[in-house]
């Protein structure tokens, strides 16, 4: 499952540093809280129809934005 969110940047920012932080925002961290929240419930859906005997008991979620991560 690939789950991903786009959105406008409210503020204009003068640096890639800037741009950096801005990432980092609420707005990341809420996508990835998304994210793991439908990984996880397409886990237990996939586990009550029994259609994958051996899947796994913890969700792995890749993300490459280190700040939603903290």
């Amino acid at each position: 499952m690939v789950a991903w969110k786009g959105s406008k940047q409210a503020t204009i920012a003068d640096s890639t540093i800037e741009v950096e932080y801005i990432a980092a925002s609420e707005a990341a961290k809420k996508a990835a809280s998304e994210a793991a929240k439908k990984a996880v419930w397409m886990k237990n859906y996939i586990q009550k129809l029994g259609v994958v005997p051996g899947i796994a008991e913890h969700v792995v979620i890749l993300c490459d934005n280190n700040g939603a991560i903290a």
